[in-house]
């Protein structure tokens, strides 16, 4: 009947697991000669009756068989989780194991198992040796601990340490392009070298002033010939230069040695932009009563650097309307501050 009638054997799992009948759930698990479907079911049904003392063991019965219980051993832990039943840190590498044999697993409800051992899951996950063949597995679980909001966890310090060392360095400038941690930065310069390609998609999200000065050496704008290891990627290199520099004597500097003829997308779509003195007498004069005209003319004119004043802006509109809506109206009136913001923007001209 097990093989035959599936839907039957669900059904009397899951009511085994709401009159608490833990014993039964545990002999379907061990029944070696039970098909996987009801085994791996009543792994996961397990997590609504067992403690935090069979966490150990039933890691254990996990790590014999991964792939077969892996996926249901996480999602039994995560209902442990929902009910006040965490791992400790011995519970550990068990954890990790089973993630990094089932691959199906999702790193986030890994991050959320462990978040209370959070500082082992941290070691475990960074003992490997950089050749270790599983880092990009390790890597995306890393980036998920870190997601779950541990500031005092140094993730991205502890990825930054082993790049310089990787063999394969892609997945660890992923992690860091991922994790925006800038203290990397110097890690990843040193890298464009022998992974140009992959360490200007990083730069992107994390480079500063040093990337601003690594550009420039390296594209020959103060040495007059380019890197040999720029070459390949010589146009993205000029995207992120010109994207990251904001000083205008150094676009100067850059625009005149740009190629007419093989000009970088990025940067043609960037060209004709307001002079920043002009924002910032622009932004000087935005009258406090009236957001809405405020940031439709900031909308109009301004550039990457109007963004924090734009954002204050739409706080302020968006607390606007919902205050407005939040009071009663009389019958048959409309309220002004309803009205989209395309609207109040929309073919309307501002003096300067």
């Amino acid at each position: 009947m097990v093989r035959e009638w599936p839907a039957v054997v669900d059904a009397a799992l899951a009511a085994a697991a709401r009159h608490g009948h833990r014993d039964l759930l545990r002999q379907v698990v061990d029944g070696p000669g039970l098909p996987p479907g009801p085994r791996r079911r009543g792994m996961e049904l397990l997590g609504d009756l067992a403690d935090r003392d069979d966490i150990g063991e039933l890691t254990a019965v996990a790590a014999r068989d991964p792939l077969l219980f892996g996926g249901p051993a996480v999602t039994c832990l995560r209902g442990l989780h929902r009910r006040g039943h965490f791992p400790d840190d011995p519970d550990v590498p068990a954890v990790i194991g089973l993630a990094l044999s089932d691959h199906s697993i999702p790193p986030r409800d890994v991050a959320t198992i462990l978040f209370t051992s959070r500082k082992e899951t941290l070691r475990v996950l960074t003992e490997a040796p950089a050749d270790d063949p599983g880092w990009p597995r390790r890597l995306a679980l890393l980036v998920a601990l870190a997601g779950q909001g541990a500031g005092e966890l140094p993730v991205g310090d502890a990825i930054a340490h082993l790049l310089p060392s990787a063999p394969a360095p892609g997945p660890f400038l992923d992690a860091i392009r991922e994790l925006r941690h800038e203290n990397a930065e110097e890690a990843v310069i040193a890298l464009l070298p022998t992974a140009p390609a992959a360490a200007l998609d990083t730069l992107e999200a994390i480079g500063g002033d040093r990337t601003v000065l690594a550009l420039r050496e390296g594209l020959g704008l103060t040495t007059d010939e380019t890197a040999p290891h720029l070459r390949p990627v010589r146009n993205r290199a000029l995207e992120l230069l010109w994207l990251l520099n904001r000083d205008p004597a150094l676009r100067h500097e850059l625009l005149v040695r740009l190629d007419r003829v093989d000009l970088p997308p990025r940067i043609a779509a960037d060209l004709g932009g307001p002079d920043e003195r002009e924002l910032a007498l622009l932004r000087s004069h935005l009258d406090p009563d009236e957001p809405v005209a405020a940031l439709c003319r900031l909308a109009a004119h301004g550039t990457a650097g109007t963004l924090p004043v734009i954002a204050d802006l739409l706080l302020r509109i968006v607390a606007e309307q919902a205050a407005s809506g939040s009071r009663a109206r009389p019958a048959g009136r409309a309220s002004t501050g309803s009205r989209p913001v395309s609207r109040w923007c929309r073919r309307r001209s501002w003096t300067r």
